[in-house]
């Protein structure tokens, strides 16, 4: 039995594999490749967008940073500004105190020296009233 090749047969086979990878082709493997296709070109866009993001949050690391310092020197500047006022507010009440107590004092001196005389005075009368006690006891010592 000897096989040989029929030509119409082979016709067939070959219109058959033609067919097949023409539907294969438009079918399968096009689709495949363009979801691969796709799927590569979304990988590259979102690392794009990753690198860019990371410039992104530099630029907002960097901002943030930014901000954090002004505001701690305005912070600064106020609790400056609060204890220079605080300084001044202290100072003028240190200084009205002063200023009233100085006029206490002078004051005080004013009827201190205006009661002097009157205190010579009766201090002299009692000396002269005491005096003959004293002298009588000092002699008796």
């Amino acid at each position: 039995m000897e096989i040989l090749p029929d030509t119409h047969i082979m016709l067939v086979v070959a219109v058959v594999f033609f067919a097949t990878m023409f539907f294969l082709n438009k079918y399968v493997f096009e689709p495949v490749i363009s979801l691969m296709d796709k799927r590569e070109q979304k990988i590259n866009e979102d690392l794009k967008s990753v690198s860019n993001d990371d410039v992104e949050l530099a630029k907002l690391e960097e901002e943030a940073q930014m901000i954090l310092k002004n505001a701690k020197a305005e912070a600064y500047a106020i609790v400056e500004a609060e204890v220079a006022h605080a300084k001044e507010v202290a100072q003028a009440k240190i200084e009205k105190t002063t200023f009233e107590n100085k006029e206490k004092f002078d004051s005080f001196l004013i009827r201190l020296y205006a009661h002097r005389e009157e205190m010579k005075s009766e201090l002299r009368e009692h000396l002269k009233e005491a005096r003959p006690a004293i002298l009588a006891k000092m002699k008796n010592l």
